[in-house]
């Protein structure tokens, strides 16, 4: 089964020191995805190659988390997701065919696509996938605001949900987008598997008992579960 917590990694991430994955497996959370934008890194760092630079990072990463045994995805990259220390990727709504990364990748591979309604969802061969992002639950700061779309809240996710519910699709939703501790509990009671969390845990420089904080909260709201099954 898969995690019910998603790292995506902050644009202001250090990945020069990755002591931080450690506190992540410390205090629960056994799922990264590498987010790094172009136009976030190139503005931040004009004097880098970011090829370069991602390849590096994605190296040094894949070989800290296989030692503690933490799940890899990368984000908007999905050809990087062929090594064999890389557990899937993440695909945007303006990046690859589903089809196209399933066939590229494999079946053993995890794929996760992004969703702003159900209308998306519903658009989606879910067969190809195994998880959707949707969201964002509110503002969040860790996405351009041009490409943002309009707040899901609670309501949202409940709507989303009893639609997928009545339409026997059981593909593991994730909320994302804006989400603090004190959401958790009504985001999980609306049904959705998971969560994809950045900023609440790296603006708190990855103190574990606040990791722990989010772990418990999660698991203590699971209101039902859509496991991961093999595919066939």
């Amino acid at each position: 089964m898969l995690p019910r917590i998603q790292y995506i990694t902050h644009p202001n991430e250090d990945f020069q020191d990755l002591s931080w994955v450690d506190r992540l497996s410390e205090g629960g959370i056994k799922w990264i995805q590498l987010r790094i934008k172009q136009n976030h890194f190139e503005a931040r760092h004009p004097e880098q190659d970011y090829k370069t630079f991602f390849t590096e990072t994605l190296f040094d990463l894949a070989e800290k988390c296989k030692t503690l045994g933490v799940v890899l995805t990368v984000n908007d990259h999905y050809s990087f997701a062929i090594k064999n220390n890389v557990d899937g990727a993440h695909v945007g709504k303006e990046d690859e065919a589903h089809s196209t990364v399933r066939t590229f990748l494999g079946e053993d591979k995890i794929i996760g696509a992004t969703a702003n309604s159900i209308e998306d969802i519903l658009s989606y061969n879910l067969e190809l996938l195994d998880y959707i992002g949707l969201g964002p639950y509110t503002f969040t700061t860790t996405k351009d605001k041009e490409k943002l779309s309009p707040s899901l809240g609670s309501r949202g996710y409940n709507t989303c949900l009893q639609i997928m519910k009545a339409k026997n699709i059981d593909t593991p939703v994730y909320a994302i987008g804006g989400i603090e501790l004190e959401d958790i509990p009504q985001i999980m009671q609306t049904g959705v598997y998971g969560i994809a969390i950045s900023g609440c845990i790296h603006n708190e420089k990855f103190d574990v008992a606040h990791i722990q904080k989010f772990v418990d909260l999660v698991e203590q709201n699971v209101k039902q579960t859509s496991p991961l099954t093999e595919r066939k």
